[in-house]
């Protein structure tokens, strides 16, 4: 059997949150408003091509295409419905006046 010194050398956290439930929760409240101090900083990019780095074959293709045909950050795309087919004189005439 272990000893009364061996068995209080050894720590639990379930038997230190349990006898000090107030310290616990009082550190757990002071680490979550340390943390929160910091979501003003957060910034949110979802651009893919941030996501790679600026030598990338991809990114430079991309970029490649975006200066040949024009393309911006940001664009919105359209589409038109037709129940027959897009490709017929009614819709593709729809689609030139709209621009």
């Amino acid at each position: 059997m272990k000893s009364v010194e061996e068995k209080q050398m050894k720590f639990s956290p379930v038997e230190f949150s349990v006898r000090r439930p107030v310290l616990v929760i009082i550190f757990v409240l002071l680490v979550t408003a340390a943390f929160a101090t910091q979501l003003p900083r957060i910034k949110t990019d979802t651009d893919p091509n941030n996501m790679l780095p600026e030598n990338s074959d991809v990114r430079l293709s991309n970029r490649a295409v975006e200066q040949t045909f024009g393309l911006h950050k940001d664009m919105i795309a359209v589409a038109i419905v037709n129940g027959a087919s897009v490709f017929n004189p009614a819709t593709v005439s729809r689609f030139r006046t709209s621009r």
